[in-house]
């Protein structure tokens, strides 16, 4: 029996009806503190059994089978009482792990809000290594011919927007893959050209595809340009 188990079957015993009671905020505090110590020793025991895996496979699915549902009932407490405890972290890198985006995001969030510690590997806050999550993520749907959306919207519109604060270089690559988006599946070529030119600004190499938009859009308004021009004829 683990750590945590230890816990939950301690949690799971109802005390004897001639026991007194505790007072409230005495035990809810020692409970507290007791939960903690004793989540702080589990997660590192799971860090320590990830770190002893060497397929990233491997460690994906621990992460999904064992680790997410070990931990899922102890995190949800922890949001709902509004604490702030590095396993939510963790949870969080877990779930992009696991590609849980929808779940990642909500954690994150959360994190912010409530100052959550990030893990010391980790060198960034979490609205940042979460952008850089979803980028990833969408930008391997993108090559699988697959939808990056709505996650990739959601992110690239706060960054678009200045709602969301991240490096230059990161930005750079949103703004990429967002005119890459509307240059080869949306059609949106005006659109295209906007981020691309941006991307190119912020330092992305985008010259060769800036290059084909361009050419692209210049086509397309020329024959706006030729249509108008028809029908004024035709009104002569």
């Amino acid at each position: 029996m683990n750590i945590m188990q230890q816990w939950q079957a301690k949690k799971r015993q109802q005390p004897h009806a001639d026991q007194p009671a505790a007072q409230p905020a005495t035990s809810n505090l020692m409970q507290a503190t007791q939960r903690s110590q004793l989540l702080d020793a589990s997660l590192q025991e799971d860090l320590k059994r990830l770190k002893e895996i060497q397929s990233k496979e491997r460690k994906v699915q621990v992460k999904r089978d064992h680790l997410l549902p070990k931990y899922e009932e102890f995190v949800n407490q922890l949001v709902k009482d509004e604490k702030k405890h590095l396993i939510i972290a963790w949870y969080m890198v877990w779930l992009f792990d696991c590609d849980e985006i929808d779940s990642a995001l909500s954690l994150v969030e959360y994190c912010e809000l409530h100052s959550v510690p990030m893990p010391e590997r980790i060198k960034r806050k979490a609205s940042t290594f979460a952008a850089d999550e979803v980028f990833a993520w969408a930008e391997k749907a993108f090559e699988n011919e697959q939808s990056p959306n709505p996650y990739f919207n959601r992110l690239f519109t706060r960054i678009h927007s200045n709602e969301l604060d991240v490096p230059d270089e990161l930005r750079a690559k949103y703004y990429k893959l967002a005119g890459l988006i509307e240059f080869e599946r949306e059609g949106d070529i005006r659109l295209a050209v906007d981020h691309l030119e941006k991307a190119f600004e912020l330092g992305a190499l985008v010259k060769t595809v800036l290059g084909k938009a361009r050419k692209q859009l210049d086509k397309l308004e020329l024959e706006d340009l030729t249509s108008e021009t028809d029908e004024q004829d035709e009104q002569e």
